[in-house]
């Protein structure tokens, strides 16, 4: 797999968990769902994760 590609799934990676923590914790202002809270704040670790991939993936890791 090539750099770019690589690079560009890592940004989709990043756009998908922003999105999906948005809407978990729009959900949870709506409902006052403590379970859609802890899974929007769940959800952090996969945009950490993702943050991790890309950095890992400009440097060349």
């Amino acid at each position: 797999m090539s750099v770019r590609t690589a690079r560009s799934y890592a940004f989709l990676s990043i756009g998908a968990a922003v999105v999906t923590i948005a809407l978990k914790f729009g959900a949870y202002l709506l409902t006052g769902s403590v379970g859609l809270l802890s899974d929007a704040i769940e959800s952090c670790v996969n945009l950490a994760a993702a943050l991790i991939a890309l950095w890992a993936v400009i440097n060349k890791v």
